[in-house]
């Protein structure tokens, strides 16, 4: 299969708790999830934004069909000084969030 026949997903979850409690003491959780298809070479250069990322701010998990991280952020403006680097027209509106938890994946579709 050619370079430009391979695809990429891309998968970013913002996870953000709710600040409230349920009667058993569940503290609900507010997720937003954007997916968008990459080509490899995208791919691969947004993988090398996230891997400068400090470790104590980031770790990531692989396998041979992707790459997870998970990312710890102070607020949107945080967050977006990491995915505005990205170059994707969909990621400039992020939901408002305060300490959220985001999770970015890069999962090979062929």
């Amino acid at each position: 299969m050619s370079e430009q026949e391979r695809k990429v997903r891309l998968v970013i979850r913002i996870t953000h708790t709710v600040d409230m409690n349920d009667s058993n003491g569940w503290t609900p959780q507010l997720s937003f999830i954007k997916t968008s298809i990459l080509t490899p070479e995208k791919a691969k250069n947004i993988a090398a934004i996230l891997n400068r990322l400090e470790a104590f701010r980031a770790s990531k998990l692989g396998n041979t069909q992707g790459v997870l991280w998970i990312i710890n952020a102070t607020d949107t403006y945080d967050l977006d000084r990491i995915t505005s680097q990205f170059g994707l027209d969909e990621l400039k509106n992020l939901p408002e969030v305060l300490n959220p938890v985001t999770e970015i994946s890069l999962n090979n579709l062929n």
